[in-house]
């Protein structure tokens, strides 16, 4: 019992394994729309906010891409409430895509960000720093994903709305859309049997 147990944990980690191998060829491109949760530290004096934004990705070969986002976030100042905020920022990073399993992918990314805040009551702010990124992506077939992913940026002293260190922490989710190859051995009926293997690639288990 113990032996079979262990010969299926095996084979499945062997299968995990040589999944994990597939990423995103070079050339391809992701288009995402997300919904985006912001919140500020204690430095920024601002409520968290919610708003949306979009992503374009392209792939370079071996999981790596290139990807840059806009978002615009609605927020309010503490002091005083009245004080409304429009946060666009606007990041640049770079992105590896680690698949796993069937249809997934864990993505980690850091670069650069840039933090514009209009206030309704005060000049408009703005600073640089760096952002970082944790997601994961199911796709539905070929084309389209759900991604959902965590962000963090952090910024130095940049004038009096960013004085000393403030960081931005947000929580994204949405659609993406794939454009372009996948490289490495394929399922195509999503059957836990890579194609080489299936005496029936074109037909789902059961």
């Amino acid at each position: 019992m113990r032996r079979s147990i262990l010969v299926s944990l095996g084979l499945a980690l062997t299968t995990a394994g040589t999944l994990a191998a597939q990423a995103p060829g070079k050339g391809s491109v992701d288009i995402g729309l997300f919904g985006r949760y912001a919140m500020y530290s204690d430095s920024l004096h601002l409520d968290g906010g919610m708003g949306g934004g979009a992503r374009l990705g392209i792939h370079l070969g071996g999981g790596v891409a290139i990807e840059a986002d806009a978002a615009l976030t609605r927020s309010t100042d503490k002091y005083p409430a009245a004080n409304y905020a429009i946060d666009r920022a606007v990041r640049v990073r770079l992105a590896y895509h680690r698949p796993f399993g069937s249809g997934n992918k864990v993505i980690l990314g850091a670069g650069y960000t840039m933090e514009n805040i209009d206030l309704k009551l005060e000049p408009a702010r703005s600073a640089t720093g760096l952002g970082l990124l944790l997601g994961f992506q199911h796709d539905f077939g070929t084309i389209m994903g759900v991604r959902v992913e965590g962000t963090y940026d952090k910024f130095g002293d940049g004038g009096a709305f960013f004085a000393g260190s403030g960081a931005i922490i947000g929580a994204d989710a949405g659609l993406n859309f794939f454009f372009g190859t996948a490289t490495g051995p394929k399922d195509s009926d999503r059957d836990g049997v890579l194609d080489t293997a299936d005496a029936c690639p074109g037909t789902a288990a059961g």
